[in-house]
């Protein structure tokens, strides 16, 4: 059962634009707080 293309899909780890999600949460949130406090767009550009 562990080597069934079903199997293996469902136990993928998730991603997005290639990213696993907590990277990318991680990186939203750098971003975001970079560009509250600095209020500079260059923080948006990343």
């Amino acid at each position: 059962m562990g080597n069934t293309p079903l199997f293996i899909g469902l136990t993928r780890e998730v991603t997005f634009a290639g990213l696993p999600i907590m990277y990318l949460v991680v990186l939203i949130v750098v971003v975001m707080l970079g560009f509250i406090m600095t209020g500079s767009f260059l923080y948006l550009a990343v």
